[in-house]
């Protein structure tokens, strides 16, 4: 139903936060390529809102569009280089994609921008890891524990005590929900 009134509304009035709602609900029922056309209409009528650069490569990545996704994400960080969750989601991406030196990258700029998301530290420490740098990654995962104890709110702290190989704390890690 919601998606008959934004219809209808862009029949009065094209907008682009419109086709962004219609987007968001076919996105919702799963219909991923109605989804990204509607975002698509939402860009052309304002290119520069970077919420729907950032929607659209969500979308790809659901898609199985990956390498779409990050291209994506490189046109939002070109816009926003100073905000780190462009490069996380990037770093996301690339790793999905093998790409393990451009998520490690990612996941370092990430880092550097917003050094108490205990997220990139994960995703980083388990590159590492790939990559056979242990001591680099066991500092990660500490780092991801000593965060998760601070700030409490990225339930990570259990995927670093596996990757430590402490698989004991790992099943009493509780988080609030």
């Amino acid at each position: 139903k919601a998606i008959e009134v934004f219809e209808a509304a862009l029949k009065i009035e094209q907008k682009d936060v419109t086709y962004y709602y219609i987007a968001d609900c076919y996105s919702e029922l799963g219909d991923f390529e109605s989804a990204l056309y509607n975002i698509n209409k939402a860009i052309e009528l304002d290119p520069n809102d970077n919420d729907y650069v950032s929607t659209k490569a969500d979308l790809l990545y659901d898609m199985g569009r990956s390498k779409e996704a990050v291209e994506a994400y490189d046109v939002f960080i070109k816009a926003n280089p100073e905000f780190w969750g462009g490069y996380y989601r990037r770093g996301f991406f690339k790793d999905n994609l093998g790409d393990t030196d451009g998520a490690i990258e990612d996941y370092s700029t990430a880092i550097v921008l917003e050094p108490s998301f205990a997220y990139s530290y994960l995703g980083r420490a388990d590159k590492y890891m790939l990559k056979g740098m242990k001591e680099a990654a066991m500092k990660d995962y500490q780092m991801v524990i000593e965060l998760d104890t601070v700030y409490g709110e990225s339930n990570c702290a259990q995927y670093a005590y596996l990757g430590l190989g402490e698989v004991e704390k790992a099943k009493r890690v509780e988080y609030a929900i």
